[in-house]
This record gives C-alpha cells, sequence and structure tokens, in this order.
C-alpha cells in the first residue's frame, strides 16, 4: 500500500496485469519478468500507463500462443532528465503478422494512441524476429483536477 494517494505501487499494477491476462489465456508456457520489482509511479501517470501495458500485454498474450519458454521483460526506466522508459521485450516469434503497430491506422488501437498522446509518449515497436516495444515520455505535470484545482487557488490568492 502506498501512503498516499498520489503515488501507488506500478509493479503492483503490472503483476496484477500480468496476472488476468495470463491466467485468462490458460498459458502455462509464459513467464513474466518485471523490474524493478517495486516501484511507484505518480497515479497521473500510473492510469493512462496502466491502460496502455495492458492493451499491448494483452496483444503478447492473444497472438504468440503456442510457443514454448515464452519470456515477456517489462523494464521501467528512470532517466537523470526526468524522462521515463518502458522496454517491453517479448521472445516469441513476433506479432507483426497479426498486429499492425501503426497506430494511426489501426482503429483497434485507437485507445492506445490516445493515452500515448497524454503522456507526449515517444512510441516505438520493433517486430522483426521477436517482439520490442518502447515508450517514453518526459515527466512534466499533466493538466488533472488536482493541478487545475491548485493552479485555481494560487490564482485566487
Amino acid at each position: 500500500n502506498s501512503e498516499n494517494f498520489l503515488n501507488i505501487n506500478f509493479s503492483k499494477v503490472l503483476n496484477h496485469i500480468k496476472e488476468i491476462l495470463v491466467d485468462k489465456s490458460n498459458q502455462e508456457n509464459i513467464q513474466v519478468q518485471i523490474e524493478p520489482k517495486i516501484f511507484e509511479l505518480d497515479i497521473n501517470y500510473a492510469i493512462p500507463l496502466g491502460h496502455i501495458i495492458y492493451e499491448i500485454f494483452d496483444r503478447l498474450v492473444k497472438y504468440n500462443k503456442k510457443e514454448k519458454g515464452r519470456l515477456i521483460n517489462f523494464e521501467f526506466q528512470f532517466t537523470e532528465s526526468d524522462f521515463y522508459c518502458i522496454i517491453i521485450d517479448d521472445n516469441g516469434s513476433g506479432i507483426s503478422k497479426f498486429v499492425d503497430f501503426n497506430l494511426k491506422n489501426n482503429p483497434e488501437l485507437t485507445i492506445l494512441d490516445i493515452l500515448l498522446n497524454q503522456l507526449k509518449a515517444n512510441f516505438k515497436a520493433n517486430l522483426e524476429d521477436k517482439t520490442e516495444i518502447i515508450i517514453q515520455f518526459k515527466k512534466t505535470e499533466i493538466r488533472t483536477y488536482q493541478s487545475l484545482e491548485k493552479l485555481l487557488k494560487d490564482y485566487q490568492k
């Protein structure tokens, strides 16, 4: 449990997504590794990022079904210049024949595109022999009800 509601234990969110999708698929051959094991994230990033990760994991599990020794790595990196980098790597045969990750041309991925735009994130998908997805975004203040309320109070002073 987090001590406040502004930050949440995002590794718990990722583990919950993993349990839902791997259990739903009835695939015992999939292992998912999450690094770092424990980290917190501002809720304004965690909500859209949780949806983004769910959409991507769902497609990885759905379209690479019967391969033995499947390993999906999720790595979350914090850089010195306040950039976040998420790398999702799947050693399966790749999902390029099933999913077009051209976000602007695929109506199935509209929500993914909207959420990435909300974070002002860069999205790159390498889908050759395996699947590697990289999402990068800068830590900036996302306009939320709480931040707008604070601005209004500051303005009224």
